[in-house]
């Protein structure tokens, strides 16, 4: 049984390895792609977890890789639970269990958080147009990140820079 385990992680390794090379084949036509991000934000993956009382060292590990993979495909818009779920090397039913008690939050639930936090920031503090700001946090249709945006904050994302903008004129 152990070498079955085995040669399924084997194969999904090989499985993530040709579809990291086709992310990156694609990343790499694109200035500044999800790295810088990475660099920016990368505080903003630390391993979240909930009951840190309760966190074993395996669990702290669990969380880092999951978080370090997350914060290294923040910007493919493909990102999905299963590409975690795969790269983890293990079963979509104990991983959702395990990531949503270290968490509080479902896998997509805590990725579109980790996206908004960082699109909310480059909307505050940079004058990218709202399509790039889209691109780099792993949006590819516009019109859909403003949708989510709006449904996660209640207000669309060129409101919150506006919103943005009056705070820094009500401090000068």
């Amino acid at each position: 049984m152990l070498g079955a385990v085995a040669g399924t992680c084997v194969y999904r390794r090989y499985e993530k390895a040709k579809a990291t090379q086709l992310y990156h084949h694609r990343t790499d036509m694109v200035p500044d792609s999800g790295k810088q991000i990475n660099e920016k934000y990368g505080n903003l993956f630390s391993p979240a977890i909930v009951n840190d009382t309760e966190a074993s060292r395996a669990d702290e590990e669990f969380m880092l890789k999951a978080t370090r993979f997350i914060a290294e495909n923040i910007s493919n818009d493909s990102l999905n639970a299963r590409m975690l779920i795969d790269h983890m090397c293990m079963g979509r039913a104990s991983f959702y269990k395990k990531f949503k008690s270290l968490t509080g939050l479902g896998v997509m639930e805590y990725v579109t958080e980790k996206r908004m936090t960082i699109a909310t920031d480059l909307l505050k503090n940079s004058k990218m147009p709202v399509s790039e700001i889209a691109f780099k946090v792993g949006y590819s249709d516009t019109s859909y990140f403003s949708a989510a945006f709006k449904q996660h904050f209640g207000y669309t994302p060129s409101e919150c820079r506006k919103r943005a903008a009056q705070k820094e004129e009500f401090q000068a």
